[in-house]
């Protein structure tokens, strides 16, 4: 007979195993059908959006006089989902842009990605967005953020330089009930080349996360300072992970377990 720890091997990994598994769902990856162009320049000669899933341009030359424009979710995370977000669910936006062409100098609005209520306008109220924004030559950051409407975070005095953006990075947004996490990969740090990855983190309280991201859109802007800008995105999309529950084989797991016990009572 073997020792009943040898006989609660399997099962008990099994269990475990099936128990933690939780399976993320992409609600949402851009395409020119369910996006739309979104900002609030005046002065646009040309503002396309075209390409097809995995390879989108962002025609623009939104410049001046606060001017910027981008793409959005035309449906928030809810509609997307098909159910209401919940507490429990973690949210990541992710936007990867391969190269931007043309004129590249940004303005002091810069490149903006996050979180918004609407599907149209610029910066609108209520958002959670990172800002790399125009410092000179270098592009600055902050947060523009829900939680505290009156408080734009400068975020520890970071500049990225404009050539790197140029190049294609990275941008994801995570978020849960407990805080949010932005992160920019493939760019590099003024004064610290070689460091290609920022990260800025924060919290939020009570039902923030469920408030404002279930109706929030994903958004992207960009300004410049002159002239046309083609923004080759590969990646716009925004997928939801559930916290683990049971599945049937990990009941069915937890029940031989049960079984077995009761055997050597």
């Amino acid at each position: 007979m073997k020792p009943l720890n040898q006989l609660l091997l399997v099962p008990t990994l099994g269990a475990v195993s099936l128990l933690h598994s939780a399976h993320a769902a992409i609600i949402y990856n851009a395409s020119t059908s369910n996006s739309g162009i979104v900002g609030n320049a005046v002065n646009l000669t040309s503002n396309s959006f075209t390409g097809t899933t995995g390879a989108l341009t962002v025609t623009t030359d939104a410049s001046g006089n606060n001017n910027a424009s981008g793409i959005a979710s035309n449906d928030d995370i809810n509609t997307l989902k098909g159910s209401a977000l919940l507490a429990t669910d973690t949210v990541t936006m992710k936007m990867i842009v391969t190269n931007t062409t043309g004129v590249n100098n940004l303005r002091a609005n810069g490149i903006e990605f996050g979180m918004s209520p609407n599907g149209t306008g610029f910066r609108p109220a209520e958002n959670l967005i990172f800002q790399i924004d125009a410092d000179n030559d270098d592009s600055g950051m902050a947060i523009d953020n829900f939680y505290d409407p009156d408080l734009t975070l400068n975020v520890a005095g970071w500049a990225v330089t404009e050539a790197s953006l140029a190049d294609g990075f990275t941008v994801t947004l995570v978020a849960d009930s407990d805080g949010f996490t932005f992160t920019l990969f493939d760019i590099e740090e003024v004064g610290n080349l070689s460091n290609t990855t920022l990260s800025y983190s924060n919290t939020f309280t009570g039902s923030q996360f469920v408030d404002n991201f279930g109706g929030g859109h994903m958004y992207y802007t960009r300004q410049g300072t002159a002239g046309e800008v083609d923004v080759n995105i590969s990646e716009f999309s925004i997928d939801v992970t559930p916290i683990p529950e049971p599945s049937a084989a990990g009941l069915l797991g937890l029940s031989g377990l049960a079984l077995i016990l009761r055997r050597r009572r």
